[in-house]
């Protein structure tokens, strides 16, 4: 059990890399969702006394980071995704799965510290748990379209679905922050600019 009954969260990677479009379509949604849910409930990690919480924002821009730029994705919020134009922008070679997984097994260890030291992110960063969602489920989902000889199969149309709602919202929330570019430093890790610029440059 997580502290304070909060949910733990599963730092595992997919069983099989190459997924259906189906599969891929619904991924890109859901990271869509936690990253709106991120940033509707409250901002990107701001300047917050606690040194764990800088901790996880470092932690996890790196694995953003790691998983890519999968423009599109990040820069237009609410709006149909193009698997296969995002496929054939996949970095060459592409992330492989034993780095992703090192990559994981870093915060794999980090929620078990966390545990054992019963700390949870409570009123510091009470949205930090959508954030390790999107990471897990973007390192997945780079790992499903780009790495190696990946394929989509099954596929019977060339533009993803979005849930209008979460990602229009999200839209709003970051242009009220201020922020109209949500692409990581140097053109990398989408939301790692989300999560603070890896912890280096907070707030909204």
């Amino acid at each position: 059990m997580h502290p304070a009954g909060e949910a733990g969260v599963d730092f595992s990677l997919a069983p099989e890399t190459a997924l259906s479009y189906a599969d891929l379509d619904q991924l890109q949604q859901s990271i869509r969702r936690h990253m709106s849910r991120y940033l509707i409930a409250y901002g990107p990690i701001g300047d917050v006394a606690n040194s764990r919480v800088d901790e996880w924002a470092e932690a996890l821009g790196r694995v953003f980071d790691l998983a890519g730029d999968l423009d599109g994705l990040w820069r237009y919020p609410g709006k149909p995704v193009d698997l296969f134009a995002l496929k054939a922008g996949c970095a060459t070679p592409g992330l492989t799965r034993a780095r992703a997984d090192q990559a994981l097994a870093g915060l794999r260890d980090m929620e078990a510290q966390d545990r054992r030291d019963a700390w949870t992110a409570g009123s510091f960063a009470p949205n930090l748990r959508h954030l390790k969602l999107a990471a897990v489920e973007l390192v997945n989902f780079h790992l499903g379209l780009c790495a190696d000889a990946s394929v989509i199969r099954g596929a019977t149309g060339a533009t993803g679905t979005a849930e209008a709602t979460d990602a229009t919202d999200a839209a709003d929330a970051v242009d009220a922050s201020g922020v109209t570019d949500v692409s990581g430093a140097a053109g990398a890790g989408g939301a790692g600019a989300a999560a603070g610029n890896a912890g280096r440059a907070r707030g909204g």
